[in-house]
């Protein structure tokens, strides 16, 4: 009976048991720190959303274009102030180069799902086709202002009133506790009929 090797029953649970023990330490180590992870992707993705946004208002704000027909506003904001939130919406018409024809571009809030949209158009299109449709991120807040002729920021703007276009757009909005701002100047400009 001497010669038999191996673990006895009561070897095997005292190794089980601290093999137990020794991972709930680890996983007790290791979960914070896979919680950080989700944190950083979350904040990155929030990041990479607000770029995106970032860079579509310029690109929209810098191929803004006139049409020869004289209904369609160049660009026209309306104001939605509701206590400390503002659900604007910003038209603007677009050369894209991605399209051969003007694009009118739409911006606003969706209250029900909580995010900013970004919906463009052909504005003559016979069909009266369905709008491509973008969801730009979660927003909370979103607020558009003119810069007029006298550097004074205006809540509403409509470029056929007018006949001018803005010297630039303020646009501002807000997502949990992030806030962004961008300052877009306008170089088209659009003289008042005679």
């Amino acid at each position: 009976m001497k010669d038999m090797e191996g673990f006895t029953l009561l070897e095997m649970l005292v190794a089980l048991a601290i093999f137990a023990m020794i991972a709930a330490v680890a996983y007790a180590a290791i979960q914070p720190a896979g919680e950080g992870f989700q944190q950083l992707r979350q904040a990155r993705d929030g990041l990479e959303r607000a770029y995106q946004l970032d860079r579509r208002l310029r690109m929209d704000v810098d191929y803004l274009s006139r049409s020869a027909d004289k209904n369609l506003q160049t660009l026209e904001i309306v104001h939605d102030q509701r206590s400390d939130d503002a659900f604007d919406q910003l038209w603007l018409l677009v050369a894209d180069a991605s399209s051969p024809a003007l694009i009118r571009v739409h911006y606003f809030m969706d209250e029900d799902k909580g995010v900013l949209v970004r919906e463009s158009s052909v504005p003559w299109q016979r069909d009266e086709g369905q709008p491509v449709r973008w969801d730009m991120g979660k927003a909370e807040s979103f607020d558009v202002q003119a810069m007029d002729s006298n550097h004074q920021w205006q809540d509403v703007w409509k470029s056929k009133e007018s006949g001018r276009l803005p010297r630039a757009l303020r646009v501002r909005w807000r997502d949990g506790h992030n806030r962004r701002e961008l300052i877009l100047p306008v170089f088209l400009e659009v003289q008042a009929p005679a």
